[in-house]
C-alpha cells in the first residue's frame, strides 16, 4: 500500500500497521517509497544500483577549537561534562567558575554525549538541544536541568 501511494507510513505507525524500532522519526522520510514504480516490483525488476557517493572530504573537528574558547557565564553550582565523538574528546565545564577544561569528570553532575557534527550543529545555531535530544542525536545522563538551556554554548 505504501509503494502503491495507497497509505502513508506516518498514518500506519499511529494507526499501528507499522511498527519502527529505533528513530521513530525517520519513519517520516518513507515516502519516497510511493514514488517506486510497482509495476516493476511486481515483475520482479531489480531497481538500478544507487550511484556511488562522493568522497566525503574530511573536516576539522569542532570540539577542540571551540571548548577552547568558550566563555562559559560564572554563576550556578553544577559541573557539566561533554563527551564528544568522531573524533573522541570529552571537556569538562565548570559552570560555577565559569571554567572549562579537557578531559572527563567522575564528579559531574550533567553528561552530554554527541558526536562534533552534531556539536557543531548544536553550536551554530542549525539544531537547538531539544531537538538534537527528540531525535537521539544529544543524549543526557543525570541532572537534566543543566541541559535544558544550552543558551550560552552558541555563537561562541
Amino acid at each position: 500500500a505504501m509503494l502503491k501511494g495507497e497509505k502513508d507510513a506516518t498514518k500506519m505507525y499511529f494507526g499501528g500497521e507499522l511498527k519502527v524500532s529505533g528513530d521513530v522519526m525517520a519513519s517520516q522520510r518513507l515516502d519516497f517509497l510511493s514514488k517506486v514504480d510497482f509495476s516493476k516490483v511486481q515483475a520482479g525488476e531489480a531497481p538500478a544500483p544507487a550511484p556511488a557517493a562522493a568522497p566525503v572530504a574530511a573536516r576539522e573537528p569542532v570540539a577542540p577549537g571551540f571548548f577552547e574558547a568558550l566563555k562559559v557565564p560564572a554563576g550556578g553550582d553544577k559541573t557539566l561534562m561533554v563527551r564528544v565523538s568522531d573524533p573522541e574528546s570529552a571537556w569538562t565545564v565548570d559552570l560555577g567558575a565559569g571554567a572549562v577544561a579537557p578531559g572527563a569528570s567522575e564528579d559531574a553532575d550533567t553528561v552530554l554525549t554527541l558526536t562534533d557534527e552534531t556539536l557543531a550543529r548544536l553550536v551554530s545555531g542549525e539544531a537547538n538541544e531539544a531537538e538534537l535530544y527528540m531525535r537521539g542525536e544529544l543524549r543526557v545522563d543525570g541532572d537534566l536541568s543543566v541541559a535544558r538551556d544550552l543558551t550560552w554554548m552558541k555563537g561562541a
